[in-house]
């Protein structure tokens, strides 16, 4: 790509961003409350990610926090609209799922956070369901 179709690319992208930070905004909730629904989900799961990190190749640990990021953020997006959750993020999260359990992490477990929807919990106990058969 040369200079002047970079810029062009930038110039695009630069007038669509206000339009898709507002979309993302009404579907999902404000960037602030994602972030923190995300990084209170994350430090949760990584405890136990972090005791297993001698048991387990680098790679596999480094793989593993990603998809156990990955899985907070769409929970958090599906947590502002549990009772209509968006089919996208219900298909992500079991797509991050599937990344995750191809890790060497065997007996991983995620915890679900304190007060929180009916669904979140029901995927964070689907999720581990599918966690132990891969044992």
């Amino acid at each position: 790509m040369d200079k002047n179709e970079f810029e062009m690319l930038i110039k695009n992208a630069k007038n669509k961003i206000t339009e898709v930070l507002q979309e993302r905004n009404k579907e999902y909730g404000s960037f602030f409350d994602i972030a923190d629904f995300t990084d209170r989900f994350f430090i949760a799961n990584m405890k136990y990610t972090t005791d297993m990190l001698a048991s387990v190749d680098i790679k596999d640990f480094k793989a593993t926090k990603v998809a156990v990021f990955m899985l907070g953020l769409k929970l958090a997006r599906i947590e502002k609209d549990y009772n209509n959750p968006h089919l996208d993020s219900i298909v992500d999260f079991l797509g991050y799922l599937h990344l995750l359990k191809q890790s060497s992490m065997k007996g991983f477990k995620l915890c679900s956070l304190c007060g929180t929807s009916k669904l979140h919990r029901q995927l964070i106990d689907f999720a581990n369901k599918e966690l132990e058969n891969e044992c």
